[in-house]
């Protein structure tokens, strides 16, 4: 495995890197470990949660939630058919506000034009419904409270300590930037383990003390489940 830092720095990036991180999710899911079946343990909204917690500024007005993005996303779909599509696209409208580190990010990209053909008054529409569910997002800049900077490497340290303490118990692991891949025999201890040292990490390192258990998904090449994330 190799180490990516960013920006000449070694507290910006710093994500595992392997011949497994590049593979389709289909594949790695049919990959082994030990002979065995494995799963994926994903967090959910990895960057928006992760930096607000660490920020000490809490989500708006909710307790709990099992999927940010989508439930942001529910009160643009007429349908139910249309969440999907349009959590996808608002999800691509966050990954680009925190990539640059601005929130006030005036268009999209050509690229994310291109894929989801978002209009300009649809990434307005979308990036004011990001800032006003996840306030931290004003705190970003372009120097290093971005996603390159600071929110991957207080990641791939979450993911360094969480990797450490399951060799410790005897359960191999693979990074996969914010998810986990174990022995589906593993799902269980996995799953508490690392939620555990985030909630531990957030606390030791949080400017407001934020005590949070986050959101995840969990999936092997039968079935996928969300567990709720929620403050204390």
């Amino acid at each position: 495995a190799t180490r990516v830092f960013h920006n000449g720095r070694l507290d910006a990036g710093g994500r595992f890197y392997g011949l497994w991180t590049g593979r389709d999710n289909v594949l790695r899911l049919q990959s082994r470990i030990d002979g065995e079946n494995v799963c994926s343990i994903d967090l959910n909204a990895s960057q928006p949660v992760l930096f607000s917690s660490l920020m000490g500024v809490k989500l708006k007005d909710r307790d709990s939630w099992y999927d940010l993005y989508g439930e942001i996303a529910f009160p643009f779909a007429e349908k139910p058919e249309d969440i999907a599509p349009i959590r996808g696209t608002l999800k691509r409208v966050g990954v680009e506000l925190i990539g640059t580190g601005n929130h006030l990010k005036a268009n999209p990209s050509k690229e994310l034009i291109e894929d989801t053909g978002i209009t300009q008054e649809l990434w307005d529409t979308y990036r004011s419904a990001l800032i006003d569910h996840i306030p931290a997002l004003e705190l970003m800049n372009s120097d290093h409270l971005n996603g390159a900077g600071f929110i991957s490497y207080h990641e791939s340290q979450m993911m360094l300590l969480s990797l450490q303490a399951l060799m410790a118990i005897g359960i191999p692991a693979y990074p996969v930037h914010d998810c986990l891949i174990v022995k589906v025999s593993d799902q269980d201890q996995a799953l508490q383990v690392f939620r555990d040292i985030i909630r531990s990490y957030i606390i030791d390192h949080s400017s407001g003390r934020i005590d949070v258990t986050v959101a995840v998904s969990v999936e092997d090449t039968d079935t996928r489940k969300r567990v709720n994330g929620f403050y204390h």
